[in-house]
């Protein structure tokens, strides 16, 4: 009895949805933002508003918010009162969602200069050593990032 009350009671508490966002030009690599925003999603963001979907968007692995909510990490930082948690990023956190992401862009394998000047200057600053493709390429590639 006992068993089937835990049961009903934990089947009616309703789930939080979280969003699970990249902005790679905010700091210098990149923060992760995780929001209560009723969404399953997993998205790399730009600052002029282009966004990708990465591996994983709209599906139930970002369903469940998985951080504390309290003063010190989260914070209600937009215009629709969400509570998100933002997390700063070193370069060897977010080069493997950028590399990912360059892989699977719409226009073809290492063809979005957006992502690969991403890649590019979070690696090497302003003086990468070849072109942007050729620099994503061989960042993602031989720095291991696609593992």
């Amino acid at each position: 009895m006992k068993n089937l009350f835990l049961l009903l009671l934990f089947g009616l508490i309703s789930t939080a949805n979280a969003g699970v966002y990249y902005y790679p030009e905010r700091n210098e690599s990149g923060i992760k933002v995780i929001c209560d925003d009723t969404l399953s999603l997993h998205r790399l963001k730009f600052n002029d508003g282009t966004e990708y979907a990465l591996k994983g968007d709209g599906k139930r692995k970002y369903r469940n918010p998985k951080f504390p909510k309290n003063k010190l990490t989260g914070r209600w930082a937009n215009t629709k009162n969400i509570w998100c948690e933002y997390v700063e990023l070193s370069k060897e956190e977010m080069l493997p969602v950028l590399c990912k992401a360059g892989l699977k862009t719409d226009k073809g394998i290492w063809s979005d200069d957006k992502i690969n000047n991403a890649i590019a200057s979070i690696k090497w600053g302003e003086n990468y050593p070849d072109n942007l493709q050729a620099t994503a390429y061989k960042t993602c590639n031989y720095g291991g990032y696609l593992k």
